[in-house]
């Protein structure tokens, strides 16, 4: 937060809330590891991609982002929590549904703990949550209802939210975009064509973006050309880079030359989306 042109500022000391105190920590320790085994701009991007960290990522790359339509892979938001805790649900499927669930859960906890509880992790960790309990118990998800439920609990701790968050506006309108959008786009006759890996990236990619659209106009006036090709460019590379600077972060927290020997593999995925990034945002 900034305060501007403040009367007085009182030492308060330690007064704050532990628990919160303890996330930050975690968050911070995760993000050194990374600043430790990466050079920049990688370890800003890692940082980005996985922890929705953007103060280092540089203005220029970050111009880039926007000009291709990318920026939502260096903002943390439920594309980045189902990620981790679907894979982590299919390993624990190996053992029993009951592990899976509850050992889903723990990941969902320590997830929103390590990005610092911000609200877009808050409201994907409430839905993956959902989704896994409804799986847990033997019934079928229905988004628009659990779309809904999110929506309604996080209104009630904060109704202001719903008028003033960009973010909040943007995350909905993304997902009701995957459920309702998507599956329409990735049944035209051309689409259906394309190879599972590009039909999916693409049909995502144009569900979410038509989901948000009016609120990028109305607020940025930006309306990017290339980025259904940069995010089928892209996007499949996410879960691995994710992957790679998740554990490269934890190992480099256990032992620094680890984290750098991960890292290396890291920056090559962290290499790729930048050149694309930067050839694509030179487009006209």
């Amino acid at each position: 937060g900034q305060i501007r042109n403040p009367d007085t500022i009182n030492i308060v000391g330690n007064r704050g809330n532990l628990i919160v105190k303890g996330i930050y920590k975690v968050g911070d320790a995760f993000e050194n590891s990374l600043n430790k085994i990466l050079s920049e701009p990688y370890a800003a991007l890692q940082a980005g991609i996985i922890l929705g960290v953007k103060r280092n990522i540089p203005d220029s790359l970050m111009s880039e982002f926007n000009r291709t339509g990318t920026t939502h892979i260096i903002a943390v938001s439920g594309y980045n929590v189902t990620i981790i805790i679907m894979f982590l649900s299919y390993y624990l499927m190996r053992f029993s549904r009951k592990i899976s669930f509850y050992g889903s859960l723990l990941g969902i906890i320590g997830f929103v703990i390590l990005t610092g509880a911000v609200p877009s992790v808050m409201r994907a960790g409430i839905l993956m949550t959902l989704v896994l309990f409804a799986k847990f118990i033997g019934r079928r998800s229905y988004y628009p209802i659990l779309i809904l439920l999110v929506s309604d609990i996080m209104i009630l701790f904060n109704p202001y939210i719903l008028k003033n968050d960009i973010s909040f506006q943007l995350s909905f309108l993304a997902f009701t975009g995957l459920v309702y959008i998507s599956p329409k786009i990735e049944n035209f006759k051309i689409i259906n064509k394309l190879p599972d890996l590009i039909k999916k990236a693409f049909s995502e990619t144009m569900g979410a973006q038509i989901g948000v659209l009016p609120i990028l106009l109305f607020n940025f006036g930006i309306l990017s050309l290339v980025a259904p090709l940069a995010n089928i460019l892209i996007l499949p590379t996410i879960s691995t880079s994710m992957a790679l600077g998740f554990l490269g972060g934890l190992g480099g927290i256990i032992w620094q030359e680890l984290g750098k020997i991960i890292g290396i593999f890291a920056w090559i995925v962290l290499k790729y989306i930048i050149i694309i990034t930067e050839y694509l945002s030179k487009l006209p």
